[in-house]
Order: structure tokens, then C-alpha cells, then sequence
């Protein structure tokens, strides 16, 4: 089975809106993220592992499972670490393909003997696949975000 090796916020900072979200609200950003990286490959059974760079957040409302996404966050290390000790994990390095549009984790994966896709070229993907300019899918609101809007509103 394909198994894709995503970094995370590589990724983010080349889609114009879930940039703006990552500036506003980092952990929305994230979920939408993985939203999307959900609805493209959930379709197609796909596993996939998504690397972020940090700490989880310890908001109530962090990733909701999903069948076959794992999100792992490199806590006091690079995501490029991360992502090169989980291709040096597999027990099948030619299933991989590793998304970032990092060089030197592009050439790590090749040495490894596992496919790359840069950032911009799975995005190209992911459109093709939903049909849509727009890559990130309107979700429910969350119960931060009615926090957030009560505390504007009920300011007196």
C-alpha cells in the first residue's frame, strides 16, 4: 500500500489561504489542512502520516481521528528529522512517496530508495481530484471559534 510522508507546514505555506488561516488561528489551519489531505486521499485508502514541526496543541478540539491519516508533531526537533527517521522505519521505503518541497529531504528520500512530490505538484493533484480552484473545504465551526465570536459580541 502507498503510504505518503506529508510536511505538514511546508505544504501549508504554499496554499495562499491556509496560510492566512496559520497567521490568524495555527491549530484551524492544521485541522483544515488535514481536512483536506483527508477528503483527497481517504477516497483512495492511502495511508498517510502528516509531520508538524512542535508541540500539539492541547486545545480540546485538535485533529479528529481519521481512518488511514496519523498526524505526529516533532516536538523538540526539525520535521525533516522526523520525516527522515519514519523513512528510515519503513520496513517498504519504494511505497513512500514523501511531499515537501524541502532539497534535503527530496534527496534523502531518493537515497532511500522512496518517490518525492513537491508541495505545489500534490496540490496540482488534489484539485484535479476535487475539481475546485479552492483547496481547503468549508468545515463546522468550532467550539473555540463560538468562544471567540461570544467574547467579540458580547462585549459591552
Amino acid at each position: 500500500m502507498i503510504h505518503y510522508l506529508i510536511d505538514g507546514y511546508n505544504l501549508i505555506y504554499i496554499n495562499e489561504s491556509l496560510k492566512k488561516h496559520l497567521l490568524n488561528n495555527a491549530q484551524q489551519a492544521r485541522e483544515r489542512f488535514v481536512e483536506m489531505i483527508s477528503d483527497f486521499v481517504g477516497a483512495k485508502n492511502i495511508r498517510t502520516t502528516i509531520v508538524f514541526d512542535g508541540v500539539e496543541s492541547v486545545d480540546k478540539n485538535r485533529h479528529k481521528p481519521r481512518p488511514h491519516i496519523r498526524v505526529i508533531y516533532s516536538h523538540h526537533h526539525k520535521a525533516d528529522s522526523e520525516i527522515k527517521n519514519l523513512i528510515d522505519a519503513s520496513k517498504n521505503q519504494s511505497k513512500l512517496i514523501i511531499v515537501s518541497n524541502d532539497n534535503e529531504i527530496q534527496n534523502y528520500a531518493k537515497v532511500s530508495g522512496a518517490k518525492f512530490i513537491r508541495a505545489q505538484e500534490f496540490f496540482t493533484k488534489i484539485k484535479s481530484r476535487s475539481g475546485k480552484k479552492e483547496f481547503v473545504k468549508n468545515s463546522e465551526i468550532t467550539k473555540g471559534e463560538v468562544e471567540y465570536w461570544l467574547k467579540i459580541f458580547n462585549k459591552n
